[in-house]
């Protein structure tokens, strides 16, 4: 068995991060840092980069908030993503369906502190917990 390490983002201060590796053994590592969401794949041509979600907020001089990350696949190979905004306190929610990334917000009433989990049961069913502020959710 060998391991092998990789220096994907030398230099980053990331805030967190979530890895997985598909059926064709392509692993993903999904991270947030101060520029923003990153998507990391690697395949047989190697490192692919890219941007999912950045925000430049001139009023803060500065980039939006990212907190934890939490990525999984479903019985169809498909990427789903959820994410926090520290900034707004929201919870977000991504899915690739091979082509493209589509998300929405799963709570916008500024609820949600910095953690979230997600899993896909063996029925494609989703399931996610965060940190609500509200105890009810």
């Amino acid at each position: 068995m060998t391991d092998i390490v990789h220096n994907i983002d030398h230099g980053a201060i990331l805030y967190d991060s979530s890895i997985i590796v598909d059926s064709s053994n392509t692993i993903h590592i999904f991270y947030t840092k101060y520029q923003g969401l990153i998507h990391a794949k690697l395949d047989d041509d190697g490192w692919n980069f890219s941007t999912l979600y950045s925000e430049y907020k001139q009023e803060w001089s500065r980039y939006h908030k990212l907190g934890t990350i939490s990525a999984t696949l479903d019985n169809n190979q498909n990427i789903h993503l959820s994410y926090i905004d520290i900034d707004y306190l929201t919870l977000h929610y991504g899915f690739f369906n091979g082509e493209s990334w589509n998300f929405t917000s799963f709570d916008t009433n500024y609820n949600v502190y910095y953690f979230t989990s997600l899993v896909i049961d063996s029925n494609n069913c989703l399931l996610y917990t965060s940190d609500a502020a509200d105890e009810g959710l």
